[in-house]
């Protein structure tokens, strides 16, 4: 199989690559994970098995390069540049290739399927291992706490998925299932690890009817969760009440002018307050984060001090409060989009330090009224 690993990386596959990405029901095999793949076989399929697939694939790697046009050429720089005579010279190792690719495709679900190991790829990036593709036949499926990032789509082709567990050390979760397989999805089990999961990660999961938070700092939007069971269930039994879980404070759509958030709560979730009419809202010392969106829309609120804590601040944050008079930045805190943060906001003045770097931008460059406490003494 050396020899077709060999052919996946010569440039042969300028137009294959393409055709393949088209088919979105299939998993795509890059250089690498062609030679995951090829581990996996060696791995999981006997001798005999694995004797058979060699053969043929070693006879298509063959057949393939006897016909071969380079689609690059080199010029005099050493620079990579299209070789227009023969970029459509190709087309019939097309066939080939649809061959090669739907049989590795068959004998890989079919190894999964029968033996219930899961077939993992990923790749380093700096420090981080990204989980690109993990394909399992079971229902209840473990990403590895190995597996810092999840990317999106890495598990669109776990077809019999009900069960989602993220062991501790996953960090960051992007949309990781399809439409496809969104539906059989019941439970998600998150670790105390995670620092972000994307707004709409698991928003299509509509059989979705428990989700566990295994720590106190999880910062998750309900738009991560929208049109969930688990999510139409929880806003319904907490009607005028604050929802929390994981540390952070993720929905309201209560009557109440006046919020207190109570103490311990870490992270406000992006658009948690979003069109409230709310006029005040007391957060605690606890608070390190405040999403995107927090307070967007809530056109009665006048005032909000970010507690000494609070390092970041989501673009749009008091987007559209529009009796919003005073705003005072904590001394470390990050405005993801300053220029964003307070559109629609005529009358505020922000309160804040000199040496930060937020504050510095709202008052050199967007020109806003700006008070500086450190000068106040």
């Amino acid at each position: 199989m050396n020899r077709l690993i060999d052919v996946f990386k010569s440039n042969i596959f300028f137009g294959m690559y393409v055709l393949k990405n088209t088919e979105d029901h299939e998993w795509i095999l890059w250089d690498n994970m062609l030679e995951d793949a090829f581990e996996y076989m060696r791995t999981n399929l006997t001798k005999e098995q694995y004797t058979k697939a060699e053969k043929y694939l070693t006879e298509m790697a063959d057949k393939i390069c006897f016909d071969f046009y380079p689609v690059f050429t080199l010029d005099e720089n050493g620079e990579k540049h299209i070789a227009e005579e023969n970029k459509d010279m190709n087309k019939l190792l097309y066939p080939y290739m649809q061959d090669v690719l739907a049989y590795i495709d068959g004998i890989m679900h079919k190894t999964i399927k029968e033996t219930g190991i899961p077939f993992i790829y990923g790749c380093y990036n700096k420090e981080l291992f990204i989980l690109k593709k993990l394909i399992s036949a079971e229902k209840r499926v473990v990403v590895p706490g190995c597996c810092t990032l999840v990317q999106d789509g890495a598990l669109r082709m776990c077809e019999n998925l009900e069960e989602l567990i993220f062991e501790e050390g996953v960090k960051f979760i992007y949309s990781p299932i399809s439409r496809e397989n969104a539906e059989k999805l019941r439970k998600i089990e998150l670790p105390s690890t995670v620092e972000y999961i994307a707004l709409f990660a698991f928003s299509e999961c509509r059989s979705l009817e428990e989700v566990v938070f295994n720590g106190d700092n999880i910062p998750f939007s309900y738009r991560t969760f929208e049109h969930t069971k688990w999510f139409e269930n929880y806003r319904n039994s907490h009607i005028n009440q604050l929802c929390t879980e994981g540390g952070t404070v993720f929905y309201y759509d209560g009557d109440e002018r006046h919020i207190t958030v109570p103490a311990g709560v870490k992270n406000i979730g992006d658009y948690a307050f979003e069109d409230c009419g709310i006029s005040s809202v007391y957060l605690p010392e606890s608070i390190e984060r405040i999403g995107q969106g927090a307070f967007a829309g809530c056109e009665y609120l006048e005032r909000l001090v970010m507690p000494h804590r609070t390092d970041f601040v989501g673009a749009f944050c008091f987007c559209g409060c529009r009796r919003l008079k005073r705003v005072y930045v904590a001394p470390k805190a990050r405005l993801a989009m300053p220029g964003e943060s307070f559109m629609g906001c005529p009358d505020v003045v922000v309160f804040g330090y000199c040496s930060n770097d937020s504050m510095r931008f709202i008052h050199d460059k967007l020109k806003m009224p700006c008070v500086f406490m450190d000068e106040l003494k």
